[in-house]
């Protein structure tokens, strides 16, 4: 007859699987950093432009910020499970990896905006 396994072990499957999702969804974004650096066009409203206004805009500028933020904000997702695991913090993940998306949503958006213009 099969074993249940106890409360400790579910806990530590729990932690190892969240742990993994969040290593992937950091690999995905770092990925998503380099595709919109080599791809402008991913960039949400830069097909919708004229030509007179896409000329207006330093796409090369916008789509390096947002490289950059992509893969800082990717890291930081992919190193807090086992910083805060190591650290017997885990019950924080909850709070920790979407505020580091939200702060990085807000950073590119800010650096985007002022970095738009030629």
């Amino acid at each position: 007859m099969p074993t249940i396994p106890d409360g400790d072990s579910l806990d530590a499957i729990a932690q190892v699987i969240m742990i993994t999702i969040h290593s992937i969804a950091g690999a995905f974004l770092i990925l998503l950093g380099f595709l919109v650096k080599k791809y402008p066009h991913l960039i949400a409203g830069y097909d919708s432009l004229s030509a007179e206004q896409k000329g207006q805009v330093a796409i090369d500028k916008v789509a390096n910020r947002m490289k950059t933020t992509f893969i800082i904000v990717g890291i930081l997702v992919t190193i807090a499970g086992p910083i805060l695991n190591s650290l017997g913090l885990t019950d924080y993940l909850d709070v920790v990896i979407p505020s580091i998306i939200i702060v990085g949503c807000f950073s590119m958006f800010i650096h985007s905006y002022a970095s738009k213009h030629k």
